[in-house]
């Protein structure tokens, strides 16, 4: 499930998609079916718990994301950027989207161990969103 979350993780590294529309969704409709779907109400709160987290873990990454876009739009208004200037503002870029793809996949292990393989597919099967 959490691979959908990969590749929109992807969309963001190549520019391609709105990540944020699309990931919000897919955690919402995973979080509506896994109410739905998973009946062991411990491990249920266990998967909604992996959602939440995963949820606040997107909105931390995409704030420092966003910070990155501000200095690289800041510098672009200038005339005397330098290609230092930008690198100043990707410093620590590589370790951010290998710290969210990471997560996406512990999130994904998460799961793995509080749902049942027919709870899983049931999700699956309902948890679908529509690319813009």
């Amino acid at each position: 499930m959490f691979w959908v979350a990969l590749s929109t993780l992807l969309m963001v590294m190549t520019g391609q998609g709105d990540d944020t529309f699309v990931f919000r969704e897919f955690l919402e409709n995973l979080r509506d079916n896994i109410e739905t779907h998973v009946t062991d109400p411990g491990r249920r709160a266990r998967a909604l718990a992996i959602v939440d987290d995963t949820a606040a873990g997107f909105k931390s990454h995409r704030e420092r994301v966003n910070k990155i876009g501000e200095c690289v739009e800041q510098n672009d208004r200038t005339y005397k950027v330098s290609v230092a200037d930008y690198e100043r503002c990707l410093q620590g870029a590589d370790e951010l989207w290998d710290k969210a793809a990471e997560k996406l996949i512990a999130a994904e292990h998460g799961l793995d161990q509080n749902i049942t393989e027919a709870e899983r597919r049931a999700i699956q099967a309902s948890t679908q969103v529509e690319t813009p």
